[in-house]
Parts: structure tokens; C-alpha cells; sequence
């Protein structure tokens, strides 16, 4: 699913400035993103080991009309969920979190659980492609 995850994010990037990559220092265990890095250094933003700030930065992205997609550490979602349900979720804002675990459940977020490479493509554009908070689980597989 990581591979698909990388795959559909350079193909949107290419077509879409707007989108723009928050990652932390997990994702430097995953080298498809170094890919990514690598193609759009001018919009992707690594926040160390503060999942918080990162999901609080692509509220701000996506305030001011960026497309943010935040991917980060296995426990992104529980550690980030207060910022993610009190100010993405509350304010409906168009923030794309990915991750490797379940997200617990709030209003407004849309979640999805692709289960093949073909569907994880199809899910990270839908999520590029319709507005307001997504949750996308990706295996590690």
C-alpha cells in the first residue's frame, strides 16, 4: 500500500501544485518517500518527532488553499488526535492524514481502508479529489 500511497502522491503532485507533503522522521523508514522528497523538495516539510505540530501546520496549509497530505510514525493517529479531531474534524477542514493504524473516530472525517494497490490509488485521489478530512489506513504490506 505504500507503494501505491507514493505512486498516486507523485502523480497528483505533478498535475496539482497545491498539494503539498508533512511528514516526519518515521517516513525516513519508508524510501518511496524519498521519492517524493526528492521530486518536490519545494513542498514537502518533515516535522521531526512532532506529530502535533505537523497536523497543526496542514491546518494552516490548508486554510490558505493547499491540499496538505500528512504521513508519519505507526501511532500518527493517536498521537495527533486531539489536534486532528479539535481542529481538522471540528472545522472541516481539507487535511489528508495517512497512516498504519486505526484512527478513532470523529465528526466529518471520512475514512477508508483500501485493500489492494489499485484501491489505495483510487482512495488517495478521491481523497485528493473531494474536500474535507480523510483518514486513509495503508498496510505496510
Amino acid at each position: 500500500m505504500l507503494k501505491a500511497f507514493s505512486d498516486a502522491v507523485i502523480k497528483i503532485a505533478k498535475k496539482h501544485k497545491n498539494l503539498v507533503l508533512l511528514n516526519t522522521d518515521f517516513s525516513r523508514d519508508v524510501p518511496l518517500m524519498d521519492q517524493i522528497s526528492l521530486a518536490f523538495d519545494d513542498r514537502c516539510f518533515n516535522f521531526g518527532l512532532q506529530e502535533n505540530n505537523m497536523v497543526t501546520a496542514a491546518c494552516g496549509f490548508a486554510v490558505r488553499g493547499k491540499v496538505p497530505f500528512c504521513f508519519g510514525a505507526p501511532d500518527l493517529a493517536v498521537k495527533a488526535f486531539p489536534v486532528i479531531s479539535g481542529m481538522v474534524c471540528k472545522n472541516n477542514l481539507n487535511v489528508k492524514i495517512f497512516g498504519v493504524e486505526d484512527c478513532p473516530k470523529c465528526k466529518n472525517l471520512t475514512v477508508i481502508e483500501p485493500k489492494t494497490y489499485d484501491e489505495a490509488l483510487e482512495a488517495v485521489q478521491k481523497a485528493f479529489d473531494e474536500f474535507g478530512p480523510f483518514y486513509i489506513k495503508l498496510s505496510v504490506l
